[in-house]
């Protein structure tokens, strides 16, 4: 499948590797649109990373933020909602 199909339209976490530990419920209280997305190898090779890693995109697709490892929730969190501009 290619790299885009099944973004969002809202921010899209691409996870390289595991996605158990990534609590979607609480990213779309924050952007209801969020979308988690598990990234395939050829993904994986077009960021240049290896799993585990997370590639935070915004709507217009570019990286908002980008992990080279799966963090923890609150990190994530933090980073969608400063891309968002939400300071409360």
């Amino acid at each position: 499948s290619h790299l885009l199909d099944g973004l969002g339209a809202g921010f899209t976490a691409l996870v390289f590797g595991d996605v158990d530990g990534v609590d979607i419920d609480r990213l779309r209280r924050t952007d209801p649109a969020f979308t988690l997305r598990r990234a395939d190898r050829a993904s994986a090779d077009a960021f240049a990373l290896r799993a585990p890693a997370v590639v935070l995109l915004r709507p217009d697709l570019h990286i908002a933020a980008r992990w080279t490892a799966v963090p923890h929730i609150d990190v994530l969190e933090r980073a969608l909602r400063k891309a968002l501009g939400v300071t409360a």
